[in-house]
């Protein structure tokens, strides 16, 4: 498939840089940057973590082509909002107003305009309702994406005795610039028993 956007996915476990599975990634990987989420982390018993999320901009298909180009229209529309709320006539400083993003209940979103760059990491993505952990990830830039998320999606597809089952999901992330950006993310459908929250903001392996 030609044309095709980059693919965009935020990893929290044993897909990062350094750990067991990152070799599936390291073919495609063009860029990765640190990211942080809202969710809930889990250690299972299966040596790998799952991941639970408040909300979902977008749930994912076998219809690559498809994913990409509505993920292009989601990263888009983020980009817009942040642009327009950083033009407004009264911002003396125009490059350090953000959007600020706001998780719902139904998973979609709005931007509120906010105040200075330094501010972001506390008042940029507020915490939803909830008992939820602003975690850690990676998020990865990935050439050939539909053959990349192919490959993940297949990976996060294999059951450990049928009861490990990961969805791809669209959720938001903040880099460390500030800046919120949609992501492509494998949410567990459900945690298996003997799962522990993991202690900290990520997985250590």
């Amino acid at each position: 498939m030609t044309n095709l956007p980059l693919a965009k996915v935020m990893v929290y476990g044993t897909l990062k840089r350094g750990f067991r599975n990152y070799h599936y990634a390291k073919p495609f990987c063009t860029y990765s940057e640190p990211v942080r989420f809202w969710g809930r982390l889990y250690d299972s018993p299966y040596d790998c973590p799952a991941a639970m999320f408040p909300g979902r901009l977008l749930t994912g298909s076998f219809d690559y082509a498809g994913d990409l180009l509505r993920f292009e229209e989601l990263e888009q529309d983020f980009f817009d909002r942040q642009i327009e709320s950083s033009d407004g006539p009264d911002c003396a400083e125009p490059e350090k107003r953000l959007a600020e993003l706001k998780h719902v209940q139904d998973g979609s979103v709005r931007y509120i305009e906010h105040g200075r760059r330094e501010t972001a990491e506390a008042g940029f993505m507020r915490k939803p309702s909830g008992e939820w952990t602003l975690l850690e990830g990676e998020l990865f830039t990935l050439n050939n994406a539909d053959s990349a998320l192919m490959v993940f999606d297949e990976l996060e597809s294999a059951f450990v005795d049928d009861v490990l089952r990961y969805d791809r999901v669209a959720v938001p992330v903040i880099t460390l610039e500030g800046v919120v950006r949609p992501a492509w993310a494998y949410e567990i459908y459900t945690v298996p028993e003997g799962s522990t929250l993991c202690p900290g903001s990520s997985w250590k392996g």
